[in-house]
């Protein structure tokens, strides 16, 4: 069984849950992932709205924020801060995309798109 089918087979609740899961397919898909792991940006000396992690591959940089998709009771989680919607734009009119993931698939899914734009192949888990 692939890596990414054994990890999709639990569901993951927490945004730290998310980050271990996300460290260990992008190992498996051959990707170096930075996680920047920032609580409270302002006092720690980064930016407001600096995004969870920085996914490389290929010659391109991949900002993403890591979002849990629902609460334990089935209810939308994850919500984007004011911060990181201004960084976002801020990155997308600097013409760099920044990723909202809630899961393994979409994080997968968008290392491959990332991929797609270089003209690079496809990456496996």
């Amino acid at each position: 069984m692939r890596v990414v089918e054994q990890r999709l087979a639990d569901a993951v609740t927490l945004e730290r849950d998310l980050v271990a899961e996300i460290a260990i397919v992008a190992k498996a898909m051959g990707v170096y992932v930075e996680f920047l792991g920032q609580r409270r940006a302002d006092k720690a000396g980064q930016s407001i709205g600096t995004p969870d992690m920085l996914v490389y591959r290929a010659g391109a940089v991949l900002p993403c924020e890591l979002k849990r998709a629902k609460n334990r009771d089935g209810t939308p989680a994850g919500r984007l801060s004011i911060g990181q919607i201004v960084a976002m734009e801020r990155r997308q009119e600097a013409g760099v995309r920044t990723a909202v993931v809630t899961s393994v698939e979409e994080f997968v899914s968008a290392v491959n798109a990332m991929c797609r734009a270089r003209g690079v192949r496809r990456v496996e888990a």
